[in-house]
């Protein structure tokens, strides 16, 4: 069992590990490593949110952060980590990262990483609904699909992201998708921003002021560079608009 209430640390430069329940033999699925809010203060505070790993055939890893949770970072430079739980036996699927919850990360320079666990054939997607929203700092974003020990056929790839939100401050922001993108809508907003999906690409990458924006895989969402001089690469498909570089 991991965390199912709420949780909030203090001023100080906290580290905090929340890991789900391992399956077992009547209960195969990992568990949630928190099904709660998740508060950090104003401290340089990192959180590391693991799901549960599985056992048995056709079981799932533990997801990371459930449906409905929140977490909201302070005004240090704060780091999550969230990573679905593993599935290395069997023909057992990895756990999702995150699944239909926000990040509000405020003041500092903070890093997020949200990685689907591993999965026998095809790993799962990292992060599914929710909302990603940075605030004043120079922040990062790191989203990748669960990797299979089996690769999976290219019809049966898992996005890194489905149906995700992410707005990106004020501040100079990296954020990069390992996987396909679905039904995204990306927004690096004011400053120089870097967008990667290094995967196919079907949402919508926009753009702030002077930002690098590639896809590395087919093309068939928009991508807009928006306000200033901007970079802009895709793979086949759609052209990007309002991108003075190639």
């Amino acid at each position: 069992m991991g965390l199912a209430g709420n949780l909030v640390t203090g001023g100080g430069n906290d580290t905090v590990l929340i890991i789900g329940g391992a399956g077992s033999l009547t209960v195969p699925n990992g568990g949630a490593a928190a099904t709660g809010d998740v508060g950090l203060g104003s401290g340089d505070n990192k959180i590391i949110l693991t799901g549960g790993a599985c056992l048995g055939v056709n079981a799932t890893g533990g997801t990371a952060l459930s449906d409905g949770s929140q977490v909201f970072s302070g005004s240090g430079n704060d780091i999550v980590e969230a990573t679905g739980g593993a599935c290395p036996t069997g023909t057992g699927t990895g756990g999702t990262g995150m699944t239909g919850l926000n990040l509000q990360i405020d003041g500092g320079d903070d890093s997020v990483v949200v990685t689907g666990g591993a999965g026998v054939t095809a790993g799962p997607g990292a992060y599914g609904g929710g909302g990603l929203n940075f605030g004043t700092g120079m922040d990062s974003a790191a989203v990748s699909a669960g990797v299979g020990v089996n690769p999976a056929p290219a019809a049966q790839r898992t996005p890194a992201q489905v149906g995700v939100t992410v707005l990106g401050g004020d501040g100079s922001d990296v954020i990069v998708f390992n996987g396909d993108a679905e039904s995204v809508a990306v927004n690096g907003a004011a400053a120089t921003d870097s967008i990667t999906v290094n995967g196919d690409n079907e949402g919508i990458l926009q753009g702030g002021n002077d930002d690098a924006l590639l896809v590395t895989g087919a093309h068939s969402g928009t991508v807009d560079g928006g306000n200033g001089t901007d970079t802009c690469a895709v793979g086949p498909g759609n052209p990007p608009v309002n991108c003075e570089l190639p």
